[in-house]
């Protein structure tokens, strides 16, 4: 079984370099280029999903002590359906929990709150660095009331905004974030005058998944961040996670010299997340 999957995994490979290929070809012949865009390196290492072997929800690991109220929090909304698979994984949790421990940001921008699972683990990342950072959230607050209204139901809550509200008190981090409601780009722009005067030495960027917005998003955090600021990806790997928005807008800053690039894989779905850093 295992040579069978391995090959399967090659033959995934093969084709997805064959993908590559036809795509920048036709990109190179639009832009009248008279030398072939470079080939990325063939990885033998792309850890796949498969939805046999992983149940359809999230459990954060055994060892995480529930007494922590931001850990509880984190706990009761990876118990609610919606959660899966649209929010971040627990282990895709953890390693941005580990990056804002390291990278000790004063403020930190998020797009794409939904249930705010992402938020919990920057805000407490944020907490346990002890540094007083802020974190930011913009999002429209609309997706549970439109798609997951029997959510807002099961614990009372009127819509969106109050639900996240009530989380992240509950996870004992409402004073370390800041809810923004509205289009995010639009109303980053808005607040860019107070962020101005700390600067943004993160920003997680998982909201409006097109081509479109998440450049939309980029442009209104990138005049904010810090030289050696991050920007954070999920969603990377459109096979996995079936969408191309990220990957398109990774390929297309890929020769700005200003930012160094890693994707990153995540478990349990290889939905994966790409950081980015500015060197310039």
């Amino acid at each position: 079984m295992q040579r069978l999957r391995s090959a399967a995994d090659r033959a995934i490979q093969r084709a997805r370099n064959s993908i590559w290929e036809v795509v920048n070809a036709g990109r190179s012949l639009r832009a009248g280029a008279s030398a072939p865009v470079a080939r990325p390196p063939v990885l033998a290492h792309y850890p796949s999903s498969d939805p046999a072997t992983h149940r359809p929800c999230y459990a954060l690991p055994d060892w995480m002590d529930r007494s922590v109220p931001w850990v509880a929090s984190l706990e009761r909304l990876y118990a609610m359906p919606p959660s899966w698979p649209g929010s971040l994984s627990p282990e895709a949790g953890l390693l941005l929990y580990a990056l804002v421990r390291n990278a000790a940001p004063r403020v930190v921008v998020e797009t794409g709150t939904f249930m705010s699972v992402s938020t919990h683990w920057i805000a407490a990342a944020l907490r346990d660095a002890g540094a007083g950072g802020g974190l930011h959230c913009f999002d429209r607050f609309d997706m549970l009331a439109w798609a997951h209204r029997d959510a807002l139901a099961t614990v009372g809550a009127p819509d969106d905004l109050a639900f996240v509200r009530d989380a992240l008190r509950r996870a004992a981090l409402d004073d370390l974030v800041t809810l923004h409601k509205g289009d995010s780009a639009r109303t980053i722009e808005r607040a860019a005058p107070s962020l101005a005067e700390s600067g943004v030495q993160l920003a997680f960027i998982d909201g409006d998944h097109t081509l479109g917005g998440v450049m939309r998003d980029f442009r209104a955090v990138e005049p904010l961040l810090d030289t050696g600021g991050y920007v954070v990806l999920h969603d990377v790997f459109p096979d996995q996670c079936g969408h191309d928005g990220p990957r398109r807008f990774l390929d297309a800053i890929a020769a700005d010299e200003r930012f160094t690039v890693c994707d990153l894989y995540t478990a349990p779905y290889n939905y994966g997340m790409s950081v980015m850093r500015r060197v310039r």
